[in-house]
């Protein structure tokens, strides 16, 4: 099972416990979980609300607050808790505009305040403007199963290589607020190249890595050195396509690892 799979199976297994439901009565409001594979497609540019420099490859689930019974598809997907791979993002107490971006890595400990009052401490200062090292959050969810999900989901990160995610920093982020800026600069995200994903270049990483420590490893699996090679090729042209049509900065640090690899590789030849 991915880390994706993984995470949007923990969300999913708390996501009806999370919910205030009364006040979701009383504000016309309504919570609906989305895995990766469930998302809709023609929301994806309100992921960009969160974070505009947001990897959308990354996106492993959403507990969205989705508004408007009259027109339940007018407010979809743009609010709410965003679990990614490597962090979540989420309004803090006395957040009122924006979310902030908290890595699974940064957190020491979680406790339980009040009934809706998670309180993290974190090991690092979040950013310049806080200089604090810890956040609390107090928010429409209830606090015990939110704990729930993020000590399991932190288990697994713990376990699993997620040092392609260190450039995502916690702290406050900034995203766009308006629909159609979000969906014009959202035209330049790309999903649909499978080489580009952050998990597929770890998949390769770890192939590669297993060359280059034993120099003559190549020779006897010449073969699969070749495909690594060509796969390498390939994720370079995939990422060129990327970022010819997205500004995200991940994909520019993507490629700058993969050509390093590549050449490292080739050497080995010599």
């Amino acid at each position: 099972m991915s880390k994706h799979d993984e995470i949007a199976a923990i969300v999913e297994k708390y996501c009806g416990e999370l919910a205030d439901y009364e006040l979701a009565y009383n504000n016309k409001r309504y919570w609906v979980f989305y895995s990766y594979k469930t998302f809709p497609a023609n929301k994806k540019s309100n992921l960009l609300k969160f974070d505009k420099n947001l990897f959308e490859a990354d996106m492993a689930a959403m507990y969205s607050i989705d508004s408007g019974v009259i027109n339940p598809d007018a407010e979809k997907c743009k609010d709410g808790i965003l679990f990614m791979l490597s962090g979540f993002y989420i309004r803090t107490s006395g957040q009122l505009k924006g979310y902030t971006f908290i890595k699974y890595s940064a957190i020491k400990s979680i406790e339980v305040k009040g009934k809706k009052d998670l309180h993290l401490s974190l090991n690092i200062n979040t950013n310049d403007l806080w200089k604090q090292d810890w956040l609390n959050i107090s928010v429409d969810y209830y606090a015990e199963p939110l704990k729930n999900i993020l000590d399991e989901i932190i288990k697994i990160d713990r376990e699993t290589d997620t040092s392609y995610t260190t450039e995502s920093k916690t702290g406050i982020v900034k995203g766009i607020n308006q629909k159609a800026n979000r969906e014009a600069y959202f035209k330049g995200q790309i999903s649909g190249y499978k080489r580009a994903s952050r998990e597929y270049q770890i998949k390769l990483q770890k192939q590669a890595d297993a060359f280059l420590a034993n120099c003559n490893l190549w020779r006897k699996k010449q073969s699969e050195y070749e495909a690594l090679l060509d796969e390498y090729e390939q994720t370079i042209i995939e990422l060129q396509s990327c970022m010819e049509q997205s500004s995200s900065p991940e994909y520019q640090e993507m490629m700058n690892s993969a050509q390093v690899y590549k050449e490292r590789l080739e050497k080995m030849a010599y």
